[in-house]
């Protein structure tokens, strides 16, 4: 029988006290820091019943609060009804924020604990130095819910597919080439890359590990003389495979990325404070000299090349089907108003963009948000049920990045 959301908070807190634990922090990312994730680490929708896309929770042994932004201040506040989380509305003069919320709970010399998989090493600094202000310290514990979460999805393992240099404009070498010059100019021998949409783009490969996302859950490591790729085996097909070995990019198993760096032989490593998560940060080897800095990769992939531009020009050729979506939607408007609901735009909206000749090649990578009436002030709403309403936004995401947003009103 499926848990109360009450009984996953008194789970996780009966974990507590045989492992010293007086707080735990739940946030919404993966360990790549992404902002999307697979439903495997959907961590904190699972403990909270929230299904927002930014939130964070916070459960004490007789406390529990969720903080999340303005976009989600009607949606938290109806999923959170009686699960016994309080909810904290962000950037409101009156809201605590999550540092002075535990200092006002925990006692001086107690710890918050948090999975370093979970956070970015930018992260953790800065909490560690705002709670150690109130004799408080962080415990980099783990993942608690891997025992009391019993029908948690698996790890994402659909297939890595070959992304076309007809659209990606360069190869993977010439990536990697451009990668290796901005590293010699800064003295450095070797990147380690976490932030999957860097790594979708130097390896010219996508996936479907995350909804709406072309990305594949996996880590990267390039040196000066070697580049080696973190990905789970069920993920690299024959055709990757003989893809990674023409062009020597060796594989290793994606969780054992960590005894790799541990032992990483390298004088010295860039990474990204801001998308490298904790753990991984930690357990590089103490003889490799950590440097810190943006990634090279995240300016190289902002500049676009010609094929790429191309592409961008394209896009906008398919305004053509905008204007039959509008059409469609004028006529339930005003001739079948009373069947015009969220269901029927998003069905609209499927219809005439999903006829893109690059969808079979890429994939869907957004889904279709149509709001109206109450549900029009809530900007990240999915329906669940048939509503007859009439004030919205659409919003699509063509396979080659661009979202397309439309308003409509009848004044009421």
């Amino acid at each position: 029988m499926k848990q109360s959301i009450k009984e996953r908070v008194h789970a996780l807190r009966m974990t507590f006290h045989p492992n010293s634990i007086k707080a735990f922090i739940i946030p919404s990312t993966d360990p790549h820091l992404s902002e999307y994730v697979a439903p495997h680490w959907m961590s904190r929708e699972w403990i909270s019943g929230f299904t927002g896309s930014a939130g964070t929770a916070v459960i004490l042994m007789d406390k529990a609060g969720l903080w999340t932004d303005s976009r989600y201040f009607l949606q938290a506040t109806k999923e959170l009804e009686g699960s016994g989380i309080t909810l904290y509305k962000e950037m409101l003069p009156e809201t605590p924020s999550i540092t002075e919320f535990l200092c006002q709970h925990l006692k001086p010399g107690e710890s918050v604990s948090i999975d370093g998989k979970m956070f970015s090493v930018q992260q953790v600094e800065q909490m560690k130095e705002e709670l150690a202000a109130h004799q408080l310290q962080v415990d980099i514990f783990g993942d608690p819910l891997s025992s009391i979460w019993k029908d948690r999805p698996a790890m994402p393992d659909s297939p890595a597919f070959i992304y076309d240099i007809k659209y990606a404009g360069k190869s993977c070498e010439e990536k990697i080439s451009a990668i290796r010059t901005e590293l010699k100019k800064k003295g450095v021998y070797a990147l380690f890359i976490s932030a999957l949409d860097e790594i979708a783009w130097t390896l010219n490969l996508r996936g479907n590990d995350v909804h709406c996302n072309p990305v594949i859950v996996s880590y990267l490591l390039i040196t000066q003389d070697e580049v080696t790729y973190f990905i789970s085996p069920e993920k690299v097909t024959a055709e990757v495979e003989t893809y990674l070995k023409e062009r020597q990019i060796g594989i290793q198993k994606y969780d054992e990325v960590e005894t790799f760096l541990n032992s990483f032989p390298g004088k010295n490593i860039l990474i990204d404070p801001r998308k490298t998560n904790y753990s991984i940060y930690s357990s590089i080897n103490p003889q490799c000299s950590i440097l810190r800095g943006e990634s090279p990769v995240a300016l190289l992939k902002a500049i676009r090349n010609e094929q790429e531009i191309a592409e961008i020009v394209a896009i906008e050729l398919i305004g053509s089907r905008q204007g039959a979506l509008f059409h469609f939607v004028e006529d339930d408007l005003y001739v079948y108003k009373f069947t015009f609901c969220h269901i029927n735009i998003y069905s609209g909206t499927k219809k005439f963009f999903g006829k893109d000749r690059n969808i079979k090649t890429i994939g869907i990578k957004s889904c279709q948000i149509a709001t109206f009436n109450v549900s029009g002030y809530v900007f990240r709403y999915f329906f669940k049920s048939r509503t007859i309403c009439y004030i919205g936004i659409i919003n699509t995401m063509y396979s080659r990045g661009c979202f397309r947003n439309m308003h409509f009103r009848i004044d009421t």
